[in-house]
């Protein structure tokens, strides 16, 4: 699940997070949402590129303090989804 989903599931369950996870899930949600494959993956190699690209984009965000998301986001905001992509060195496999 995406961070954004994470958070979102918080609420919907009454639970309220801690304030620094309440700050941090939006924080990597922007990164995610900024990363994450708009099109539609087709499959080739693997029967489930989507869900793929998810899992390798979370590994990603999951990782990442609120810190470096303020930094990160400020470097990619205005980049399109495949220049975020390859700013951190995502690659769509092919």
């Amino acid at each position: 699940m995406g961070p954004g989903d994470i958070l979102t599931l918080h609420y919907a369950l009454g639970h309220n997070p801690p304030e620094s996870l309440s700050d941090l899930l939006p924080a990597r949600s922007l990164i995610y949402i900024k990363m994450i494959e708009k099109e539609e993956l087709l499959p080739g190699s693997s029967p489930t590129p989507h869900c793929e690209d998810e899992v390798r984009i979370n590994r990603i965000v999951d990782n990442l303090s609120l810190d470096d998301c303020a930094i990160l986001f400020d470097r990619i905001r205005r980049m399109s989804n495949r220049e975020a992509r390859a700013a951190v060195g995502l690659q769509l496999d092919s």
